[in-house]
């Protein structure tokens, strides 16, 4: 089984961490204490379930680490309902906030932390049998965004053959609380391009317009936005938490999502997405769940589609989808031309 790390850095990651790792464990019937259910015998013989996560004496441990230089956040996982699930050495604070300073987390402080998150590291790859990469979860624009770029510098010098997937909080083109995003954002972008084979980017406006208007959600909070994105993690990564189906590593991912190295940027959008209200009264089809993938507002980032081209698109079905139903739905895009790609 080939295995995958996931390192969250910064408080917009270590967020988004905790919502994924919480749904990962309801999917796998995993309980807030690492056991498994007494009912789930299923995933007890289950391999693929060891992608994310280690069997220590029957308890599971997912294989992650969480990085921030300021407790509060972490301090909420140390307390919170899911803190037994978590190896206490890979939860790693510093002593100061780097105050989204991109300076201070590649330089400053993040030189301080560099050496024993590196060690974790090594130690978490030494319990795998075949590691097939990484994924790094943090912001574009905060505090994880110098550090991530220091932390990517050297896994790409000690792990140069393994697999680097990102998923990352772009900076909103009119929802921004940071004065630096711009600057962090245009230094941590370098290094993702250089060192990065894929990167997943959403944005806060968009996110908080599809909770809005897409799921009626008045009050909306960062815990809605973590938990949407966490459906759309778990999807992408279902294929190899699941004995189920097609088998999909990184690798295939980069021979049909990746057209050029450098350009390695993919859109994120997700359907259905509805209220509980409607939930009930909606058909969802292939045919119409695939033309809501192509529409604005289930796009997770502000663009317009319809004003640019695609250059790939890989799209992941997640349950019951007939294979003939899908090659009729992509055959009728394609003759309708609701969709255009570049003339290659």
């Amino acid at each position: 089984m080939k295995e995958i790390i996931c390192l969250h850095v910064g408080q917009a990651g270590c967020q988004i961490g905790h919502a994924c790792w919480e749904l990962f464990c309801l999917e796998h019937g995993i309980q807030p204490d690492g056991s498994l259910l007494t009912n789930n015998c299923l995933n007890e013989y289950d391999q693929s379930l060891l992608t994310f996560f280690e069997d220590i004496a029957h308890k599971y441990t997912p294989r992650m680490l969480y990085i921030d230089f300021e407790t509060t956040v972490l301090d909420e996982v140390r307390s919170g309902s899911y803190r037994q699930l978590f190896h206490p050495d890979r939860i790693i604070t510093g002593k100061e906030d780097a105050a989204s300073n991109y300076a201070r987390g590649y330089f400053t402080l993040g030189q301080k932390l560099i050496d024993h998150v590196l060690e974790q590291i090594r130690r978490i790859t030494n319990h795998c049998h075949s590691l097939q990469g990484f994924l790094i979860f943090h912001s574009f624009g905060g505090t994880g965004s110098g550090f991530t770029s220091l932390l990517m510098e050297h896994l790409n010098i000690n792990y140069s053959k393994k697999t680097c997937f990102e998923f990352v909080i772009f900076p909103s083109p009119k929802l921004s609380t940071i004065i630096t995003e711009p600057y962090n954002t245009v230094l941590n972008t370098h290094i993702s391009l250089e060192y990065a084979d894929c990167v997943f980017i959403v944005d806060n406006e968009a996110l908080w317009d599809i909770c809005t208007y897409s799921l009626n959600i008045q009050k909306g909070n960062f815990v809605h936005i973590n938990r949407l994105l966490a459906q759309v993690i778990s999807n992408i990564t279902a294929n190899s938490r699941f004995k189920e189906g097609n088998i999909i590593d990184f690798n295939e991912f980069l021979t049909n999502l990746v057209p050029f190295p450098r350009i390695h940027f993919p859109l994120v959008s997700y359907a259905p997405i509805q209220s509980i209200d409607k939930a009930y009264h909606e058909q969802n089809t292939t045919q119409s769940l695939t033309q809501e993938l192509f529409h604005r507002n289930n796009q997770m980032i502000k663009v317009e589609p319809s004003n640019g081209k695609y250059m790939s698109v890989a799209i992941i079905y997640r349950g019951l989808a007939v294979p003939i139903n899908v090659n009729r739905t992509i055959n009728k895009l394609k003759n309708e031309r609701k969709i255009s790609f570049v003339d290659w």
